[in-house]
């Protein structure tokens, strides 16, 4: 990843880690996330890289995924198409400009898509990037758990419904670990690092590294999850306790605490 520093605000870029050969081109950086004040812009660019042996085309689009924003143009691109001969880079400007009295943050899209050749067979090789500007000194963070569900079939999964709360995007972390009377089972919440916008609901996913699941018996699942800035920590827990027959799953709602 990349830091790039300026007056009184900060956006970090990620480069694009993966590889693109099958795809035929590359994009960095593959994710905009920063701090900037409101009244304040900042301006980069995306490279564009055709990994190919022949001219392609890329189409780039944006859409704004911000609540009640107070200008709708504040992210902005260059150009919408790029052309690039087999092997050879190419750049994308854009620019991120908060309006006055901004709050929270302003959430955007961008998606880059290649068109179709007869190669591909008319299908359109596409990223699609998000852009997490944060609105400095504004934010609030939180979320709210709706549900827990557990399974057992082919894999062992705890499934977590979560909304967004705050007002900026949040990456929850935490652990989940089930005991029983002679074993322990450990689980990492949120392994992808998804995030959540406000408002946006999500569910997540969560099962054994080794897609395992749990023989016949009782246990408790305990959750830990937490979301937000060192210093704006908002935080959840809950036990639950259930028992297992057959790889039915039955929660036991007298003895669950949260």
């Amino acid at each position: 990843m990349r830091y790039i520093h300026g007056l009184a605000f900060f956006i970090l870029v990620f480069l694009n880690a993966s590889s693109a050969e099958s795809i035929g081109y590359s994009v960095s950086p593959s994710k905009i996330e920063g701090s900037v004040p409101a009244g304040k812009q900042y301006n980069n660019v995306f490279t564009v890289k055709n990994l190919s042996k022949s001219p392609i085309t890329i189409n780039v689009t944006s859409f704004d995924r911000t609540i009640d924003p107070l200008d709708k143009n504040w992210f902005k691109l260059e150009k919408d198409q790029i052309t690039l001969p087999a092997g050879k880079s190419g750049e994308i400007g854009y620019s991120i400009a908060i309006p006055e009295k901004a709050q929270g943050e302003y959430d955007a899209r961008v998606i880059f898509a290649r068109e179709p050749t007869a190669k591909i067979m008319g299908i359109s090789m596409r990223y699609n990037f998000p852009v997490y500007i944060l609105v400095s000194g504004t934010e609030k963070y939180g979320f709210s758990i709706e549900n827990v569900t557990i399974t057992n079939k082919q894999n062992t999964k705890i499934s977590v419904d979560m909304i967004n709360t705050g007002n900026v995007h949040i990456r929850p972390k935490g652990k989940i670990k089930i005991v029983s009377k002679d074993s322990e089972h450990p689980m990492i919440f949120n392994k992808r690092n998804w995030a959540i916008i406000p408002n946006e609901k999500y569910q997540y996913v969560n099962s054994f590294t080794d897609q395992s699941i749990l023989p016949d018996g009782d246990y408790t699942a305990r959750i830990e999850i937490s979301a937000g800035s060192k210093d704006k920590l908002k935080t959840w827990s809950n036990e639950i306790n259930f028992s297992i027959k057959n790889s039915t799953v039955s929660i036991n709602p007298d003895k669950t605490s949260e």
